[in-house]
C-alpha cells in the first residue's frame, strides 16, 4: 500500500493523502502517514478490517446487534533508529479523542480495532491510552492527532478527568486492542530501527447515521449529494462485519 501497490484498479478513498504517504514512503521521511479505508486497494487488509471475528467483538462492546465498518486506516510510523531521540516530536501522534473526528454520527458509541503487523513497546512508539478517558464526554478541541506535543495536550485535557492514567499498550504482531471513540489515545517517537506500521479498525453500531450540523468527515460525501439527517451509513461503502442471527 505504502509502495503505490493495488490489487485492482481502484484508488484509496483520499487519493491525494494516499500518494504523499507514498512519496513520503519512497523518500524516507521519519513523520507519520496514514492511509484512510486502505481496504479499497488491498484484498489482505480488507479481508483483515472486514473479520466478522473483530465486528463480533465490538458488538458485544457497543451493545449492538451489527456492526458496520466506519473506515479504516493504515499508518506508518517510520524508526528514527536513535535510542537518543526519545525527546524528539518527529513521529509523535497527539493525545486525541477518534469522536472529535467523526460528529456527522449521531452517537459515539463506535469503537477501534488497533492491530500492530510488528511487535510494539514504548521504543517503538506503541498506542497509549488514557485509562477512563471515555467517561469524560467529548472534550472541545480534541481533534488533535496532528499536534505533537504530547505535554502540553496532556496538561490541557487532563482537567477533565480525575486523574492521567497513561497506559502503554505493549504487544505482539498481530494482537488486537479495542478503544471507545472517546479514549484519549496517541503515541510517542519510534527510535527502534524498524517501521511501526499498524491497521486501525474503526467500527460502528446498526443506528449510526448522519447527524448534520456538526463539523465535516470525507465519509459524508458516501451519502451522496442530498443527504438528510438519519441517512444511516450503510452499503458497500460501510460493509456489515457482524450481524446477529
Amino acid at each position: 500500500v505504502f509502495m503505490g501497490e493495488v490489487d485492482n484498479a481502484g484508488s484509496p478513498y483520499e487519493y491525494k493523502y494516499w500518494r504523499m504517504g507514498v512519496d513520503s514512503f519512497r523518500t524516507g521521511s521519519k513523520d507519520v502517514y496514514k492511509i484512510n479505508n486502505a481496504w479499497w486497494i488491498n484484498h489482505t487488509i480488507r479481508s483483515l478490517v472486514t473479520s466478522k471475528e473483530i465486528g463480533s467483538v465490538a458488538a458485544k462492546l457497543l451493545n449492538t446487534k451489527e456492526v458496520r465498518l466506519w473506515h479504516d486506516q493504515a499508518i506508518n510510523k517510520p524508526g528514527l533508529n536513535d535510542p537518543n531521540a526519545k525527546n524528539v516530536n518527529s513521529g509523535n501522534i497527539g493525545w486525541h479523542q477518534d469522536y472529535a473526528f467523526w460528529t456527522i454520527s449521531n452517537t459515539s458509541n463506535m469503537c477501534t480495532a488497533w492491530i500492530p503487523l510488528i511487535d510494539v513497546n514504548e521504543d517503538s512508539g506503541c498506542l497509549r491510552t488514557i485509562v477512563g478517558s471515555h467517561k469524560w464526554g467529548l472534550v472541545p478541541d480534541s481533534a488533535a492527532f496532528f499536534d505533537k506535543d504530547l505535554e502540553k495536550l496532556k496538561g490541557r485535557f487532563s482537567l477533565h478527568g480525575n486523574e492521567w492514567v497513561d497506559d502503554a499498550n505493549i504487544m505482539k504482531a498481530g494482537q488486537i486492542v479495542f478503544h471507545h471513540a472517546l479514549t484519549f489515545h496517541g503515541s510517542g517517537p519510534n527510535i527502534s530501527h524498524l517501521d511501526r506500521m499498524a491497521i486501525a479498525v474503526h467500527m460502528m453500531p446498526q443506528d449510526c447515521a448522519y447527524s448534520p450540523g456538526h463539523g465535516f468527515h470525507h465519509n459524508l460525501k458516501d451519502l451522496g449529494p442530498n443527504a438528510k439527517e438519519g441517512d444511516l451509513f450503510a452499503g458497500p461503502l460501510f460493509p456489515t462485519l457482524y450481524k446477529e442471527d
